[in-house]
């Protein structure tokens, strides 16, 4: 492990020049008008830094594979900065270090505090867990609460479930703009039960690129954190490739916190019970926010007609398969985890469970109404939440746009007493208004 005292003086902190000193490995600061670049955010609970870029003179084998990054955790109150750092164990000498904590002075426009950095090589452990084998953590490349560019321009698509997100984007993406899609639903970031979760098919997706879409395949749902940080490496790449990146999906924390400047781990934004009194509209990203929203009523009656046709198109079967395959989670809520979090898998869950003890077929049919009527009804209560959410979103300062597909939705489920057809309405009411609202956007 190696040492080294650093001291912060600006908001935003202007480091010094990271040098290679001697053959012993040793590291220490120069001064350098030509600084590397320091990612970094901070927030109530934990702050993570991280130096991307080096100069490095003298062993060449020392980067960029062996270095790489470094690692820091620190945490800190309004008052105070302070940072407990995790132990680490040196290749060389094989023996567990432990490190002190150090405190330093923070206000809101100066503060100072020492810390340990840890050789990337040389660290084991962190606050997050291994990266899954399709996604990655923020603690093995770069801290997830680096700093953007506010200049990158984004369009996040938002609206309750089952509201024409997937549709619309694609929509976009295929006739108008060079796009590509990065999923922020957190349940279908998760790997299987795609009738279920309610992936778009490959068949629908039109050749538009998707990403974070059925790619994590571990145990639990990843978390906020996790998303921004992989969603930023996505965005990078698209921007990279000359196309605009479209956020699109139901998870309104997800997005919440890919975009939010304040964006805390450990902090729901959205909690009723102690809510976030002071949030600034202040975004890390240069966003156009599209609302597709569509009356209540009009909604729960097609979200009914979804379910059925889902349960139609082999999601029983799919979810059949799942607990032959897995097992049933046990009676207790905690204890499900992952996709069995999904809407539909606990409800299918108690009914599978019950199955088995029906005598008749009149039996099997009423347990299987109850549990579809189940899932219809949390169906509605997550649609409820998430406008909720968007809701406060747009109270908190987002400048969002709001498209009403009412109509486009109640001719889609009655086609034979509509003398204009759905698809038309879709296009006039819901496309072509988006259409010239991200144009518009794009053009500034």
């Amino acid at each position: 492990m190696r040492r080294l005292l650093v001291s912060f003086v600006s908001i935003p902190p202007h480091c010094p020049h990271l040098h290679y000193s001697d053959n012993r490995n040793n590291f220490k600061f120069l001064p350098n008008p030509k600084c590397p670049r320091l990612y970094f955010s901070y927030s109530s609970k934990i702050s993570y830094y991280i130096i991307q870029k080096y100069t490095i003179s003298g062993r060449s084998d020392l980067y960029p594979t062996n270095i790489g990054g470094v690692r820091l955790y620190c945490s800190y109150s309004s008052e105070m900065l302070s940072h407990p750092f995790l132990g680490g164990r040196d290749t060389h000498h094989s023996t567990l270090l432990k490190s002190p904590s150090s405190i330093g002075s923070y206000s809101s426009k100066i503060f100072s505090h020492s810390y340990h950095i840890f050789r990337k090589d040389t660290f084991h452990g962190g606050p997050h867990r291994q990266p899954s084998t399709s996604l990655k953590s923020p603690s093995n490349i770069a801290m997830a609460t680096s700093i953007t560019s506010s200049t990158k321009k984004i369009v996040v698509v938002m609206g309750a479930t089952g509201s024409g997100k997937s549709k619309l984007s694609i929509d976009l993406a295929t006739r108008y703009f060079p796009a590509e899609i990065i999923n922020s639903d957190k349940i279908q970031v998760s790997k299987g039960l795609n009738i279920t979760t309610n992936k778009i098919p490959l068949s629908e997706r039109r050749g538009v690129v998707h990403h974070l879409l059925g790619e994590y395949s571990g145990p639990e749902l990843i978390s906020p954190l996790d998303f921004r940080f992989n969603a930023d490496t996505r965005i990078s790449e698209i921007t990279n490739r000359r196309k605009i990146p479209f956020v699109v999906g139901g998870s309104n924390s997800f997005i919440y916190a890919l975009i939010s400047n304040r964006f805390e781990p450990g902090v729901d934004f959205f909690d009723k019970v102690h809510p976030v009194q002071c949030v600034l509209s202040e975004l890390r990203y240069n966003c156009c926010f599209l609302w597709i929203d569509v009356s209540r009523h009009v909604l729960h009656e097609y979200l009914d007609k979804r379910v059925d046709e889902m349960m139609c198109s082999g999601m029983y079967e799919e979810l059949e398969k799942f607990f032959v395959q897995n097992g049933f989670s046990g009676s207790c809520t905690n204890q499900r985890t992952g996709l069995r979090k999904a809407i539909g898998v606990p409800e299918m869950e108690g009914y599978f469970r019950k199955l088995k003890l029906c005598k008749t077929v009149q039996e099997q049919r009423k347990i299987y109404e109850e549990a579809v009527r189940e899932i219809k009804e949390n169906t509605w209560q997550l649609a409820e939440k998430q406008v909720w959410k968007i809701q406060r979103l747009r109270e908190s300062g987002w400048d969002l746009q709001r498209i009403d597909a009412t109509s486009a939705f109640r001719s889609a489920m009655s086609p034979e007493n509509d003398e204009i057809p759905a698809r038309a309405i879709w296009e006039n009411d819901v496309v072509l208004p988006s259409m010239k609202i991200v144009k518009h956007f794009l053009l500034e």
